[in-house]
């Protein structure tokens, strides 16, 4: 007979787990089918994420041809070439990417895993919510209401409907986190599969499940010291098992640098927990500062109406309430709360202060600079002990009966942003600019693109990328979460000094565009000087408006498309300085060479500006020239002195008087190994018109060039 009990008890036990696990699926296929349609499950539908956060994607693609074995994991180099990172940093779901790379030759060609992704995601975020309302022993009918009330908050869907943040639609990280505070579960088998799959998901889940974890081992460890000892080592395993993960996927590869703008204004206000911001038909919107949409934290109408119903209900008689497990949620989520504020704390857009945060939290407000969004652990905690009060002074019967109109009123309320985007960001279809045929052969003689601006996120980069990802290619560019700054700045020097030079690197196919942050002249200037300093194998042309530059495009035994596109091998002939005097002026011919550390031209010549001024030359025929002459003038006295280079080596120095004067250096053109040839100067004294009380020009000048010529 025992036997018996023990088996029909293990089979309801069975039965009940897999009667969650349907209710969870069966929840997110309906949100699904309210918000998207269920189009986003398939593999193959990658139309949705054409754009935002989304077009990260396709750096799962980029990643599925690196090597399984690799240290760190997730090292992904051909997705931003010098700029690359790894899938910690470049949009991807790592613990989706590590787990599909090893089956990547059964999967279809382009195979996007955020639909299935998502589908689970919702489907656990029910699963988990459920879960803490079984704990506070409510009946199966108010924990499937309550649950559906919770993974439904705006604040969830929002990042999914509104924006393009799939991964930190999961929650129910946080949820599991508050489910094992309240259990008092303090094993470490459970702590550290939850840290490493709050790592392998989205690194901002983190500090919630610290915080809870830390807050309630030393809120327990207080009522019962023998813990102290066990509970402190188990957190210090968690950590170095958590430092394993980050090592391994690759957060610590490469340098990446967390500075960046966005802490003090990516933040919450003391009016966002109210702040429906569109997600409500009853309660209007408040108006709010710049960046405060990452702040989003709407409560919701449950919350609203559940806190009405509360002070209602105040003179009622409560039932029996056990809520001391929420101590350390509460103080969890008040110290988040003030974090999401960050350091200028506002009301909607009237900021009551700011002050300035030591350096010593530096790292902490790089990494997360995003404050805002931790303002979520509180819009779960409000609700939850909301739920519990109203229930402990009704009973059952009419608990259920609220809950359910509730539920009614919130779908109503709700319906308008749960449809706001289904039929146009999830039905959008991306139609590439790029629909010239030769793009499509750039493979037959290059091994990357390289996009100048070298830099994230550049103008158009990801049909670019798609261009890339399609020849098998490797790319500069893409969408990174963070990047190696100092590696940026290194590729603008290393692309700088090809333009100069004429000198690339003959694996790779250089195309213009612009980017945010960029000036347009910059971008300019360096493809007039990329054209001014080509040799005669390399060649430039013009593919559905986006200038390029195909080095050694000649001699590959290939390319006949992009031939056809080339406007010339080698830069134009009226670019070519044979060593003719040159004048400087506005009606001069200025073809012959590319100025920069220069003012504009004027009618007499053009000032030399700031610290460094150079004048860069596609040469021919120059090799019998032995001297560079001059002719310029000082801007005051006493005179400057200016070092004059040629191609980085110093050959003298210039003095020129207040009228224009001559200076004639000795240099064996001969001795040149190229044919582009940059003449160089830096002064010695920097100095302004204004500053000399000759005028009220403010720029730093130093000598006003009229002309040069070689003898």
């Amino acid at each position: 007979m025992k036997v018996i009990f023990e088996k029909t008890k293990d089979f309801f036990v069975k039965f009940k787990k897999t009667t969650s696990l349907g209710e969870s699926l069966i929840y997110s296929l309906i949100i699904l089918t309210l918000t998207s349609g269920l189009k986003i499950i398939n593999p193959k539908a990658t139309f949705w994420l054409s754009y935002g956060d989304g077009t990260s994607e396709i750096a799962w693609e980029f990643f599925r041809r690196q090597p399984v074995l690799q240290f760190p994991l997730g090292l992904n180099p051909l997705y931003g070439l010098e700029i690359s990172s790894t899938i910690a940093f470049d949009g991807q779901i790592p613990l989706m990417s590590l787990i599909l790379h090893p089956f990547d030759a059964l999967l279809p060609g382009r195979f996007q895993y955020f639909g299935i992704f998502v589908l689970l995601t919702f489907a656990l975020n029910f699963l988990f919510a459920k879960k803490i309302f079984n704990n506070l022993k409510f009946n199966h009918y108010q924990s499937v209401i309550c649950a559906i009330l919770l993974a439904t908050s705006p604040v969830i869907l929002n990042r999914f409907i509104e924006n393009t943040h799939y991964s930190l639609t999961s929650n129910w990280i946080i949820f599991a986190a508050i489910n094992l505070s309240m259990l008092k579960y303090l094993s470490f088998k459970k702590w550290v599969v939850l840290y490493i799959f709050t790592i392998l998901i989205h690194l901002y889940f983190l500090p919630f499940v610290i915080l809870i974890h830390f807050l309630t081992i030393v809120i327990l460890t207080l009522k019962s010291r023998k813990l102290v000892i066990k509970n402190y080592f188990t957190l210090f395993a968690i950590f170095i098992c958590s430092v394993f993960t980050l090592l391994l996927t690759g957060y610590f590869f490469g340098g990446i640098s967390g500075k960046d703008v966005g802490f003090g204004l990516f933040r919450s206000t003391l009016l966002s927990l109210v702040d429906p911001s569109g997600w409500s038909r009853i309660i209007p919107d408040l108006s709010e500062p710049d960046g405060a949409y990452e702040g989003f934290a709407y409560v919701g109408l449950p919350t609203v109406l559940l806190m009405i119903l509360t002070l209602i209900l105040s003179k009622n008689k409560s039932q029996s309430l056990q809520a001391n497990f929420f101590t350390p949620l509460w103080f969890s989520s008040i110290l988040l709360f003030a974090f999401s504020l960050s350091n200028k704390v506002a009301v909607g857009k009237f900021e009551l202060f700011s002050f300035s945060m030591p350096d010593s939290l530096s790292l902490l407000t790089n990494t997360f600079r995003s404050s805002g969004r931790f303002a979520w652990l509180l819009v779960f905690i409000i609700f939850i002990t909301l739920t519990l009060k109203v229930k402990s002074k009704m009973s059952d019967s009419n608990f259920s009966a609220v809950i359910t109109v509730i539920l009614a009123f919130t779908f109503l309320d709700y319906y308008p942003q749960l449809q706001s985007n289904r039929s146009t960001k999830f039905d959008q279809l991306n139609e590439s600019n790029l629909v010239d045929p030769a793009w499509q052969s750039i493979s037959e003689c290059y091994r990357n693109i390289r996009v100048y601006p070298p830099t994230v996120g550049v103008e158009n980069y990801y049909n670019f990328v798609n261009i890339a990802y399609q020849q098998n290619l490797g790319i500069n560019t893409g969408r990174f979460g963070r990047v190696n700054q100092s590696t940026i700045l290194g590729a603008y020097d290393q692309m700088h000094k090809e333009f100069n030079t004429g000198e690339y690197r003959n694996d790779s196919f250089y195309i213009f565009t612009n980017a945010e942050f960029v000036l347009p002249e910059i971008v300019n200037y360096q493809k007039n000087l990329a054209i001014h300093t080509l040799n005669d194998e390399s060649s430039y042309g013009e593919m559905n408006g986006y200038t390029f530059i195909a080095p050694n495009l000649k001699n590959c035994q290939l390319g006949e498309l992009l031939k056809a596109k080339s406007v010339r091998f080698g830069s134009p002939a009226t670019q070519k300085y044979q060593g003719e005097p040159i004048k400087f002026g506005k009606s001069e011919n200025s073809s012959k060479y590319i100025l920069i550390g220069f003012s504009a031209l004027e009618d007499w010549g053009v000032w030399s500006v700031d610290e460094y001024s150079k004048i860069t030359f596609n040469t021919s025929n120059i090799g019998d020239f032995s001297r560079i002459n001059i002719q310029a003038r000082d801007l005051a006295s006493p005179p400057n002195e200016f070092n004059v280079s040629v191609n980085n080596q110093s050959i003298g120095k210039c003095n020129f008087s207040t009228e224009f004067s001559l200076c004639s250096l000795n240099y064996n053109f001969n001795d040149l190994k190229t044919n582009i040839v940059s003449i160089e100067f830096k002064p010695s004294i920097i100095r302004s018109p204004k500053g000399l009380g000759i005028s009220d020009d403010t720029r730093n000048l130093g000598f006003g060039l009229t002309g040069i010529y070689l003898s």
